[in-house]
């Protein structure tokens, strides 16, 4: 009797702690994930064989190109065209990409993206993000089970901000 007593306290111990550790721990891990996968371009740039852009359709889930999966609102989306970047052009895209800066400070907008970037290297994703240029809102899958939005900083808000600069390099891309 005492056996069952002990093991059925310690098995609500464990559940307890585990309840604690995700209440408390999750929010710490998503904000840590967060800006360790925004950053993961800059730590791979060596090794980024290739950058896939995908330019999304205004409106339906299939286009010309097929159609891609955008996590943040968990819809099919329509893709005009679908290009694979290597060598100079990729190294220019993964350039562009680490001269925007972020904030975390989510501003509701309309996010309909209008592109869809997958940096990779080798046959590893490195990151895939989808981009609306219209409320300057990127979003991308941050950790399992989680979509993560930032607004990208505008030359208002920031002189260096990179957003015009990826803008007109994903819009000349034929």
């Amino acid at each position: 009797m005492k056996s069952k007593l002990y093991k059925t306290a310690l098995l609500l111990l464990l559940a307890s702690l585990v309840g604690v550790v995700a209440v408390f721990g999750w929010p710490q891990y998503v904000k840590h994930a967060e800006e360790s996968t925004l950053q993961s371009v800059a730590r791979h740039s060596h090794q980024i064989t290739a950058v896939e852009v995908l330019r999304l359709t205004e409106t339906g889930e299939t286009g010309p190109a097929g159609s891609v999966l955008v996590h943040y609102q968990d819809s099919r989306r329509g893709v005009a065209s679908r290009q694979t970047l290597v060598g100079q052009q990729a190294s220019d895209l993964v350039q562009h990409w680490g001269q925007v800066s972020f904030t975390d400070i989510y501003m509701a907008g309309c996010h309909e993206p209008g592109y869809v970037m997958r940096f990779v290297a080798g046959r590893q994703s490195i990151l895939e993000v989808a981009v609306c240029f219209q409320c300057q809102n990127v979003s991308w899958r941050s950790a399992p089970f989680t979509t993560s939005c930032f607004q990208m900083t505008t030359i208002a808000t920031d002189k260096k901000s990179g957003v015009e600069d990826l803008k007109t390099f994903l819009t000349q891309l034929p």
